[in-house]
């Protein structure tokens, strides 16, 4: 797997294999057992329209995460690339896909991230579902 996309990965399944929060975080007794969150892992893949203004978008990107996604239960991670061919993604890490369904209902009313669509090529975006293996598929997202 090239660099980029294996470190993303590893990430996200460490982040994945941490315990979930709750009374007694981070301190186990001898014997006990941890609980383990789910992994599920969203890929918005887009391109911008040609011309379009970058610092427009990558600022409404930035508006997404700090008015929107930082607020959104079960959001573990995001982060935002772009590809050398001009392509980007998008990328959510998620503790259930309980969490990212309740978060694609919110996303369709809220005005953050529809400000943030309507930069987009919506020809081009795709949304992707991953989860961790040994688990039963996710349904496909709505998005977008």
């Amino acid at each position: 797997m090239c660099g980029f996309r294996y470190r993303i990965m590893k990430r996200a399944f460490s982040a994945a294999t941490k315990p979930v929060s709750g009374p007694g975080f981070g301190r186990r007794r001898p014997g006990s057992r941890a609980v383990y969150a789910s992994a599920v892992i969203e890929i918005l893949r887009f391109r911008l329209p040609p011309g379009a203004d970058e610092a427009a978008f990558l600022a409404a990107d930035r508006r997404v995460q700090d008015e929107f996604a930082s607020r959104q239960p079960g959001l573990l991670s995001r982060t935002t690339a772009r590809g050398e061919d001009g392509s980007w993604i998008v990328i959510d890490l998620w503790r259930s896909a309980a969490d990212a369904d309740a978060c694609d209902a919110r996303w369709e009313r809220d005005p953050v991230p529809q400000a943030f669509m309507a930069l987009l090529d919506r020809s081009t975006v795709t949304v992707e579902r991953y989860h961790e293996p040994g688990h039963r598929p996710m349904p496909a997202p709505r998005r977008p």
